[in-house]
């Protein structure tokens, strides 16, 4: 425990005690009555903690609530007393306490409701790489998954357990609870087969310990192939083969390529892939087909290969010799939708059976439709090369499979089609450079541009329009022509004038790809100077710099306005037509004539195209207002040394003006000077008075101008009670004593509570200590707010006091700069707020009870305490 915690209320409680000899006899017994009481108040609170303290190791022992179940006979509660599992199996687990997955779902269940027919090889769970099982836990009083070596317990990402459940299937659950505790429902558990984690059915992971509970084989599969049937086709034909493909494990083997491969002696002839999905433990049907061709009679053997190796048979194939070979040589790919592609293929005689020309058809198709046919007629071993054309459409599109075939062979080949829009956008454009930096107000912008094509580029060339557009204006038009290969530069250019606004940006379009600059606009508007305060039916003068740190001239539009309309005597509106450039400065000087219903706040605003900037105006009324800001009596503390009234004097007006500023001592004026101050110009007036040179006399003091006067006390000799604790009258004395024997109560209430974090233990102390002072009678609604003008962090004292009584007493930190504001002000006729600085004087001033908020404000010259 941090006993610094409680010295403050002990140090109060022994500087109270020490004080009881200057107080009457009547006041000193209440005062040893109410400190005796204290203190056995103390020890008790100490006995309290020796108490909580010595017993606090117990707490973490505290055992597992039992849950009331909802249905016993559907839970598994044979044997409620906590044992440990039995010692861990180095190999595998038992059969019915293991956790596995099965064939017929994806539920994860025990053992116990499974035969070894209904699961894959390797059926366990695990976690980490744990086997998990179902068994008895020292912790829990039911049967919960847990590692099988080491006990760990398998829990939700919410910490719920997983028990079985049973009768039944699946049996593994985890139990909903209300706010009771008490069962409402049960959650099942499956495998994610995306990646083998388990969840509950809504969707709560498990882990243990951090490691996820998963099934590592949830993608492992076991694949037999067997050829059932296959025919023996002739050249053009297809062969077909039947075949059955087993998966004896669990995971889907889904997207699994496929293929049927046709072989000769030297190698592979042909070849056609696919994909097949089988499940885990299912058994499919399948039938390969490959489109036979010319040359194909000297193939021996068919081959079929299921998932690179996985499976894989072969069988013996005949096939009949033809004579006719085609091949596809050259295709117009890629071509632009709408446009004409052509395909050229040679035909190929072989073999000389039967003698002679033999004329065959050949075809052309695309995507499987015949587009047109050709007899070509061929001597033995002669070559002929034909040309097909086909005009594309939007549906061709991203690209076609072309086709020639003769009765014994063909040739296929994949032609893109790409869109009119993908090829537009394969068109490249950049700005590569401008001469933004050259140009002045007027003169010729030139824009450099790059031109290039992402892609092969169809025909090997291509013409296309490009644009120049300034700020989205038209200005300038170019014919682009690409190779392949091959960029291309173009220069842009515009004219402008001076009465132009500057360029935000140049664009390059195509009918593809946009190539744009955008140039810095960064215009920077400041009020240079402002009539602050301003006064009604007088001139408000101000004057606005445009600076310009951009790139770009030109000219713009300044507009500076008052958005109070009323408040100005003509147009609250001023705008300027300004030429600016890159790096310079423009200032503009505007004056406003004000009303005599000007608001107190002024909105000043300034704009142009690219930026603004605003500012508030105080409005003062057409007259001085000379108000005391401080008075104090310097030098009262050694009297001897001769005693000033020092009084600074504010005007707070909207003019300049002069007054007389008298200075009161005792009830005298002695001394008068005129003023002439301008608005909020300060003055301090001085002078000596005529004190006492003895100690503890008591004098009056203060200055008045016409608009305000200030007065108060000080006593000769008074060294000032800056962080000493003021003498508080016995009516105040008992309610200051409970309050801190309240707050020390309840800072040992706080301590027992938060022992093991200090932090929570101070911020709890001062919590209620204020809570212990706030409970005292008598504290109104009213606030005294206190503003820290000293360039330092500084202690304070705050005192307010009614009568005889001290209503609220605070020593605290205030940073420079910082405010604090203590609802403090007492429900009486007059009431007296002081403060102190650490090396200040004090001071204090007295208020009626009509006032609201009292202003402290802490300076390096004095404290200020007044009426806001």
């Amino acid at each position: 425990m941090n006993v610094n915690l409680l010295t403050k209320p002990l140090s109060s409680l022994r500087t109270l005690a020490a004080r009881i000899v200057s107080c009457s006899p009547t006041q000193k017994a209440k005062l040893v009555l109410a400190v005796a009481f204290s203190i056995f108040l103390v020890l008790m609170v100490a006995g309290s903690l020796v108490f909580v303290v010595g017993s606090a190791g117990t707490v973490d022992d505290v055992p597992e609530t039992a849950t009331p179940s909802l249905e016993t006979s559907s839970i598994d509660d044979s044997n409620h007393a906590p044992v440990l599992s039995d010692p861990p199996n180095v190999n595998k687990p038992d059969d019915e306490k293991r956790i596995v997955v099965r064939f017929e779902d994806d539920y994860v269940v025990s053992g116990e409701i499974v035969d070894d027919d209904d699961l894959p090889p390797d059926p366990e769970v695990t976690a980490g790489g744990e086997y998990l099982v179902i068994d008895n836990h020292e912790e829990h009083d039911r049967r919960v998954v847990q590692t099988m070596d080491d006990g760990e317990v398998a829990t939700t990402d919410d910490g719920r357990p997983i028990h079985v459940s049973s009768g039944d299937d699946p049996n593994l659950v985890v139990f909903e609870r209300d706010s009771h505790g008490s069962i409402t429902g049960t959650e099942s558990l499956e495998v994610n087969r995306e990646d083998g984690t388990v969840w509950t059915e809504n969707d709560h992971s498990l882990d243990v310990n951090g490691a996820p509970v998963e099934y590592e084989g949830y993608d492992s599969y076991d694949l037999t192939l067997e050829i059932l049937e296959a025919n023996d086709p002739d050249e053009g034909e297809t062969l077909t083969v039947e075949t059955e493909i087993e998966n004896h494990d669990w995971g889907h083997a889904h997207d699994t390529e496929a293929v049927i491969r046709l072989l000769e002696r030297n190698g592979e002839l042909a070849s056609s892939n696919e994909t097949i999905d089988i499940d885990g433990d299912e058994s499919i049907t399948h039938t390969f087909d490959l489109e036979t061709r010319a040359t194909h009679y000297i193939a021996n053997e068919f081959e079929i290969d299921v998932a690179d190796g996985e499976a894989v048979e072969s069988q013996d194939v005949n096939i009949e010799a033809a004579g006719a070979a085609v091949s596809i040589t050259e295709t117009t790919s890629p071509t632009i939708q709408g446009d004409e592609l052509e395909v050229t293929a040679q035909v190929h005689r072989y073999g000389d059976v039967p003698e002679g020309a033999v004329s065959y058809p050949v075809s052309f198709y695309v995507d499987g439709s015949e587009v047109g046919t050709e007899i070509v007629g061929l001597s033995a071993g002669e070559t002929r090369e034909l040309t097909y054309t086909y005009e594309t459409d939007d549906n061709d599109v991203p690209e076609v499979d072309v086709r020639v075939a003769s009765d014994t062979d063909s040739s296929t080949d994949q032609v893109d089609v790409i869109s009119r829009e993908e090829y537009e956008d394969n068109i490249q454009a950049s700005i590569t450079d401008t001469n933004i930096d050259e140009l002045g107000s007027s003169g010729t912008l030139e824009v450099d541009a790059s031109f290039g094509y992402d892609g092969e580029l169809p025909a090997g060339e291509t013409t296309f329009p490009a644009n120049l557009t300034v700020d989205g204006t038209f200005e300038d038009h170019r014919y682009v022509t690409l190779e392949d290969g091959t960029d291309t530069q173009e220069t842009f250019s515009y004219d402008r004038d001076a009465t132009d606004p500057p360029i935000t940006d140049v664009t390059v379009e195509t009918p593809g790809e946009d190539a744009t600059v955008t140039f810095d606009r960064d215009t920077d508007i400041a009020f240079a100077d402002v009539t602050d305060p301003a006064a009604r039916h007088e001139p408000l003068d101000t004057t606005v710099v445009v600076t310009d740190n951009g790139e770009s001239p030109g000219q713009d539009t300044l507009t500076i306005e008052i958005e109070n309309s009323f408040a100005v005597e003509s147009n609250g509106t001023e705008t300027r037509e300004i030429q600016i450039e890159p790096g310079e400065s423009v200032s503009e000087d505007v004056t406003f004539d004000l009303t005599g219903n000007a608001p107190p706040q002024l909105e000043l605003r300034a704009s142009t195209s690219e930026a603004s900037t605003a500012t508030t105006v105080e409005v003062r009324d057409n007259e001085a207002q000379f108000d005391i800001t401080d008075a104090s009596l310097e030098g009262a503390e050694d009297p001897e040394s001769g005693v000033d009234v020092v009084s600074t004097v504010r005007n707070m007006g909207g003019v300049t003006g002069t007054q007389e500023v008298s200075l009161e001592f005792d009830g005298e004026t002695i001394h008068s000077e005129e003023v002439t101050l301008e608005p909020d110009e300060e003055a301090t007036v001085t002078s000596e008075a005529p004190a006492s040179e003895e100690d503890g006399v008591t004098h009056s003091y203060g200055a008045s101008t016409d608009d305000d006067s200030a007065a108060s006390t000080a006593t000769t000799g008074a060294t000032g009670d800056t962080l000493g604790l003021p003498n508080v009258p016995g009516g105040a004395t008992v309610a200051v004593l409970v309050a801190s024997l309240l707050g020390l109560l309840l800072a040992g209430a706080g301590v027992i509570k938060y022992r093991n974090d200090p932090a929570a233990v101070r911020a709890r102390v001062r919590q209620l200590q204020n809570a212990a002072i706030g409970a005292i009678p008598g504290i109104g609604s009213g606030a005294v707010i206190v503003q820290n003008d000293l360039p330092r962090e500084s202690l304070v004292r705050i005192r307010v006091r009614a009568g005889n009584d001290v209503v609220f007493l605070e020593d605290f930190q205030l940073g420079e700069s910082e405010r604090r504001t203590f609802n403090t002000l007492p429900d009486a006729d007059r009431f007296e707020v002081g403060a102190g600085v650490d090396d200040i004087t004090s001071h204090e001033e007295t208020f009626g009870g009509e006032t609201d908020q009292v202003g402290v404000i802490l300076r390096p010259e004095g404290i200020t305490i007044r009426e806001l």
